[in-house]
């Protein structure tokens, strides 16, 4: 009898441990598809034969023709969804399967280091924003082209010296006229000035003769 009690014994922890690992057997084959789709705003460019991977691809599928796309056959886990388009930027999705509930839950990440938020299921990714490789080349202005360089705007103010100045002289009485004459007489060379400040020699001759 202690040898039939043994037995039974035996075999009753061999059933149980042979049920734990079919039980755990069976919860690794359980699986779930993942589903969703991407969109562009306006239908900028197609959807079709975009490249979307879970983990970094761990798992990879391609877009249909309709943007839709699906992963076959996820375990249960969590997931990190996104989008290889090199024309925009998707947002990240962080996923969570569990194939034992049958359950799918999604938190969206708008852009990186964005605060999670829940999203629905299937998903559903638009494109934020278009990504810009190249730098737009901005339209030839001429008031750009002048403002910009020092010379045209010193050529500018000249010419603008040329045009109004003698105007300006023909409409002054005879008084403003001596009276500027006697001012400008008054004021020191600005050339010998400039050559004074550098170290070179003044030529008085010529302030000798007057």
């Amino acid at each position: 009898k202690r040898i039939s009690t043994l037995h039974v014994s035996m075999i009753s922890i061999f059933l149980f441990l042979a049920l734990l690992g079919l039980s755990a057997v069976a919860g690794s084959l359980m699986t779930l598809p993942i589903e969703g789709r991407i969109e562009v705003p306006s239908a900028s460019f197609p959807v079709h034969n975009q490249e979307i991977t879970l983990n970094g691809g761990e798992y990879s599928a391609l877009t249909r023709i309709d943007g839709s796309f699906t992963f076959y056959e996820i375990p249960s886990g969590i997931y990190l969804l996104d989008v290889g388009d090199i024309r925009a930027t998707y947002p990240q999705m962080k996923i969570k399967v569990s194939a034992e509930d049958g359950t799918v839950t999604v938190r969206e990440y708008k852009y990186l280091g964005a605060q999670s938020m829940p999203s629905n299921y299937p998903l559903v990714l638009t494109a934020i924003m278009p990504v810009k490789y190249f730098q737009v080349k901005p339209p030839i202005s001429i008031m750009g082209i002048i403002m910009g360089n020092p010379m045209m705007v010193m050529m500018v103010l000249m010419g603008v010296t040329v045009v109004f100045f003698p105007k300006m002289m023909a409409g002054m009485s005879p008084e403003d006229l001596a009276e500027m004459k006697k001012a400008s007489a008054n004021n020191p060379d600005p050339m010998k000035e400039l050559t004074k400040l550098m170290g070179g020699k003044v030529d008085t001759k010529d302030e000798d003769d007057d």
